[in-house]
């Protein structure tokens, strides 16, 4: 029993890619490109075996790809200003978590200070160890601290 494949064409194949890339979903894309509907329920398993499928889908991500390594690190954080600016603007939020992830991306790292802040103790201060009895009586924590009595609770 030989399994009879119906070929599809590499134009259809890159309707399919078009389409599946751009967020339709897999079985609407499969109809798309051709398939029958019954066929398109199938999904992934008509994915998987179809060859031209696959590399319709690894050249849009090639494209992918080039296009991000094309954007420079201003250029990626003016899209993501002005995508929030337009956004803000129209009252709405299409986009924005996009905007958001571009703009955490590590190149740019938009949401980070410019300066890190942080304390950073050398040598910690001996003086005021010795003084201990005498800070804690102010706080009125002597009883506790300086008897230290664990069963007082």
């Amino acid at each position: 029993m030989s399994r009879r494949d119906s070929f599809k064409t590499a134009q259809q194949h890159q309707e399919f890619a078009r389409a599946y890339v751009a967020g339709t979903p897999l079985t609407r894309a499969l109809v798309l490109a051709g398939y029958s509907a019954k066929q398109a329920k199938k999904g992934m398993v008509i994915v998987n075996r179809s060859k031209g499928l696959r590399q319709a889908i690894v050249e849009h991500g090639r494209l992918l790809t080039e296009l991000g390594g094309k954007l420079t690190v201003q250029q990626q954080e003016n899209l993501v200003r002005g995508r929030l600016v337009l956004n803000t603007i129209r009252g709405i939020d299409k986009g924005t978590l996009s905007a958001k992830a571009l703009g955490s991306e590590r190149r740019v790292s938009m949401w980070q200070s410019d300066t890190q802040r942080g304390l950073v103790i050398l040598n910690s201060p001996t003086g005021e160890l010795g003084n201990k009895e005498h800070l804690l009586r102010t706080d009125g924590l002597e009883d506790a601290a300086i008897h230290d009595e664990p069963n007082r609770r």
